[in-house]
Order: C-alpha cells, then structure tokens, then sequence
C-alpha cells in the first residue's frame, strides 16, 4: 500500500490529525471517500459497447472491468478466478475501493481513441495548495505513437498545466510483473510517466505546489491504447495544505516504526 492509498483509507474511516500538512482534497480511494471532490467529468461515459474497452472508473469487486485490468489469479476481480491469469493489476487487495482504468480506447466506438477525464475540487474559501499526488500504474506491451497518456493540473480555472507524460521504451525486453496468484509473466515494451518504469505495482507521483493559494484545483488525465491486452491506471489523488486547518487527514505514525502505512491504523 502507496502513502497516499494510506490517506484515502484513513479518510474513508473518518480519521483525523493535527498534521502541519492536511489533506484538502482526495479522490479516487475508498467509495464514499471523496474530500471537496465538485465534479468528475468524462468524454467517454457510457460511450463504449465492448466490455474489453474502457476510460473511465470502475468500483473494484462489484463493477464489471477488462480482464487487461482485472487480475483475477486469486480473487474474482473482473469474472471468474482463472488461477493461470498472466494479465491484470487489480486484485484482492483494491476490493471496495474506486480506480480510473484505461483500456483499448481505440475502438469502433470512438473515433480519434483519445479520452479526456476531470476531477475538479472546490474550497469554500481559498487553501493553501502545497502539492498534488497521484498513484499510476500500468500492464501490457504498448506502442510508442499509439499507446500514451498525460496528467494535468489546473488552478481556479487556468489553463492546464502538463504534470506527468508517459512514454514507451520499445528497447525493453521482458520486464517482469507479478500476479496475485503469484505467477511473473514478462512482457515487452513497458510505458514510463516521467522517465519511471511502470508495472502492476501502484507507484505515487508528487508534484510541489508551491502554496499557491486557490479556490479550484483540478487533475485531468487524457490519452488513450491500442491494445486489448494494454491497461493502465490510476488512483489516489491526493492534494495537501491547509484550509482551516480541522479537516479530515491521514493518521499520524503511530506506531513510530518511521512509515506512515495501513498499520497505523490499528496501533
């Protein structure tokens, strides 16, 4: 579990600090979760008739997904349990929790396969923003040219600002992944967000705000594959500061072993 699943689970257990730096805003965690979340909008909601395709967010265990995404070796995430499933990155552990997926968005149903997905958060009165996290992770052999996604952010309605990148290095040769079940089948040419390697495995991007102050903040994610057997992913936005300074954040470490993760929750 990432540092920001953390906070999106101690948010969804209702749990609170007095840490310098709070959580203002998050989506993405938990159902029911969502902290100063406005709005969510997608150009491909409800668009797609294939069940293999998909841009949008899926409530794992109880929504119906691409089997690119589900990894169902040991839990029925996206069907049934296929104990030789060698594809997929969400498992038992995201159970109950809401995941942005993309898969195959170059399809009969739409026509350029470019996708374009916005969280929009709204403060009552203007915080203190002092970064924005996200958590991505990916699975497939991807093309460079035609498999790719961008992160942006946005401040009280300005024009979006580019944050993450992906790019794919068709010069790597089978990378390893590792399925619930606890098969680690290799697949060629992974994508990378800003130069990092991704796989199955959620990794946090976290970009310094510098504590701009605003009274809008957004994240949009656009981009698209062509690829059935391509997923990729995204979780956990997290956005820190300060408003009035009670909000609900992530529990301290307090079982002081200098992590701040899912047991201390139960320290």
């Amino acid at each position: 579990m990432t540092k920001n699943q953390a906070i999106v689970a101690a948010l969804a257990a209702g749990l609170a600090s007095t840490a310098s730096a709070d959580v203002i805003a998050s989506t993405l965690g938990q159902v029911g979760s969502d902290l100063n979340l406005q709005s969510f909008t997608n150009t491909e909601d409800g668009l797609y008739t294939s069940a293999a395709d998909l841009f949008g967010i899926v409530e794992v265990g109880f929504d119906s997904m691409p089997f690119a995404l589900a990894d169902d070796s040991v839990t029925a995430i996206g069907g049934s349990v296929f104990e030789g499933d060698s594809q997929g990155i969400l498992d038992g552990r995201f159970i109950g929790m809401e995941v942005f997926g993309a898969v195959d968005t170059v399809n009969g149903d739409n026509a350029d396969g470019v996708g374009t997905a916005v969280w929009t958060f709204n403060f009552d009165s203007p915080a203190t923003l002092d970064s924005v996290s996200i958590d991505l992770a990916a699975m497939g052999d991807f093309e460079d040219g035609s498999d790719g996604y961008e992160v942006l952010y946005s401040i009280n309605g300005l024009a979006d600002v580019s944050w993450i990148t992906t790019t794919v290095d068709e010069t790597l040769d089978d990378q390893p992944y590792t399925m619930e079940g606890g098969a680690t089948p290799l697949i060629d040419d992974p994508i990378l967000a800003n130069g990092v390697q991704l796989n199955d495995e959620f990794q946090t991007f976290t970009l310094d705000l510098g504590g701009v102050s605003a009274n809008l903040f957004s994240v949009t994610i656009t981009g698209g594959g062509d690829g059935g057997a391509e997923a990729f992913a995204a979780m956990a936005i997290v956005v820190e500061g300060s408003t009035d300074g009670t909000g609900p954040v992530c529990p301290p470490d307090q079982n002081t072993d200098g992590n701040l993760d899912i047991d201390d929750f139960s320290a």
